[in-house]
């Protein structure tokens, strides 16, 4: 985990308090200049209690502010009115990383709380407690200018569960995490009741069928976890639990003898879907709608309009892209370099990293790109 005592931020959270002599309440968007330390910003007031805060009073409050400035928790800060001119409140900052949206929500003034405390291991327990989709450790280090050593002291003695995710640790309270692996349980069994014919939902659609709506790069964290312990199984783009077995009727058994032969035999590059149609001699809506059910069972995977990849095959070209981006001095791979060392050619290539970039396998920087997974948890590769 790396941390930074500088982290640029144009909207943080802060208690703030009016003057008492100020003639007039601080009101919802008002436009203030900030200073803090040697950062002088323009920006408003979004006052997250009430519309305003009263002279003499204090009140929480979100800074959106016109340029980024470094900010710390426990910052000190003054605010004058909108000509720069006059005082007209101070204040603390609470949480230099705050969220655009949510910000007035029950479940925000809970962080907002836990991330008062004047001690961070206080602050870190509670904010555990208040945080169902867990807690971005490094963030926290951050916030608090923590550096490497006392960040992981920290964590040491508080008790969590703490998963390494694409951007670093993600710390669960650990009532918190055993609620999320039951929802997730809870979850596939109704999924395994109602469609039993299929082998399970993918990654997002389990995930937006939940109540507590996790992040898609926390909640990947958290399946791949959860496969790791064996507590669900993952089969191409599928989540199922271990012990259920889905099996296609035998109509479509014996077209998937012939079809995922075909598939199979194309290696990296497996045939479209106007060649399959030719070589079973079927329809490509009827074709289109079995490799639907073949995906549900976890056979095959749709990286592109036309064309459906088996699960080994993808796993393949991902351990391809990892071993590019490792060779790399500063860990990303082109287009290019995956075209040739592939051999797939350059549009199936374009398909299939934009198809990895989707999935959350890989992230696209300009020319190149990066790595957010392993491989071998992005795509386990089964056998069918």
């Amino acid at each position: 985990m790396e941390t930074r005592a500088h982290a640029p931020t144009a909207r943080f959270e802060a208690r703030v308090r009016v003057l008492a002599a100020e003639e007039r309440s601080l009101r919802h968007q008002a436009s203030v200049h900030l200073h803090l330390g040697a950062a002088d910003a323009t920006g408003r007031v979004a006052v997250l209690e009430g519309r305003s805060i009263a002279p003499g009073a204090h009140g929480l409050a979100q800074l959106v502010l016109d340029a980024e400035i470094g900010a710390l928790t426990g910052d000190r800060f003054i605010l004058r009115d909108r000509s720069g001119r006059r005082t007209i409140a101070g204040g603390t900052v609470i949480d230099p990383f705050a969220p655009a949206r949510g910000r007035a929500t029950e479940a925000r003034r809970a962080v907002l709380a836990a991330l008062s405390e004047d001690d961070p291991q206080a602050a870190l327990a509670h904010l555990l407690d208040a945080s169902p989709g867990g807690v971005e450790l490094g963030r926290f280090a951050v916030a608090w200018n923590l550096n490497e050593a006392e960040a992981q002291e920290l964590f040491a003695r508080v008790a969590m569960v703490s998963l390494q995710g694409p951007a670093g640790p993600i710390g669960f309270a650990p009532a918190r995490f055993n609620a999320l692996q039951e929802a997730v349980v809870a979850g596939l069994g109704r999924w395994h009741r109602d469609a039993p014919a299929t082998l399970g939902p993918g990654e997002d659609a389990l995930r937006k069928s939940m109540s507590a709506r996790l992040p898609p790069e926390t909640f990947a964290t958290l399946i791949r976890a959860l496969a790791r312990d064996g507590v669900v199984a993952r089969s191409g783009a599928c989540v199922h639990l271990p012990e259920h077995r889905p099996r296609f009727g035998p109509a479509d058994a014996a077209l998937w003898a012939r079809a995922g032969a075909l598939i199979e035999a194309g290696g990296l590059r497996p045939p479209r879907l106007r060649e399959l149609t030719e070589a079973l001699a079927i329809e490509l809506r009827p074709l289109e709608a079995f490799l639907g059910r073949a995906q549900s069972l976890g056979y095959v995977v749709r990286v592109a309009k036309n064309r459906y990849f088996p699960p080994r095959a993808l796993a393949e070209l991902a351990g391809l892209a990892e071993t590019l981006a490792g060779d790399a001095d500063d860990g990303v791979f082109t287009a290019a370099s995956f075209r040739d060392a592939s051999g797939i050619g350059r549009n199936l290539s374009i398909e299939v990293l934009e198809f990895f970039d989707r999935v959350g396998f890989t992230h696209r920087g300009g020319d190149g790109r990066r790595i957010l997974v392993r491989a071998t948890d992005a795509f386990p590769s089964t056998e069918t």
